[in-house]
């Protein structure tokens, strides 16, 4: 049961440093992700259909990866 009578310390600083916890691959997956949209976008832009479509592939792979990682990382934590 929660103490209601305890007084919060606002004198306690919030800890900037934590990091959140990201594996290589969610990172990995991310960067496909990011990299991907920019070359869809230079591909369009340029009217160049490979590249647009190779910077498809590249988002899918991306997006593929990244919330792969994050199903398994979810079941590990169970």
């Amino acid at each position: 049961m929660p103490d209601y009578n305890k007084k919060p310390d606002y004198n306690k600083k919030p800890d900037y440093n934590k990091k959140p916890r990201m594996s290589s691959f969610t990172r990995l997956g991310v960067a496909l992700l990011v990299v991907g949209a920019l070359t869809v976008g230079i591909g369009t832009y340029y009217d160049r259909g490979a590249i647009s479509l190779y910077g498809l592939f590249l988002v899918i792979a991306g997006f593929v990866l990244y919330f792969a990682t994050a199903i398994v990382s979810r079941k590990m934590r169970k």
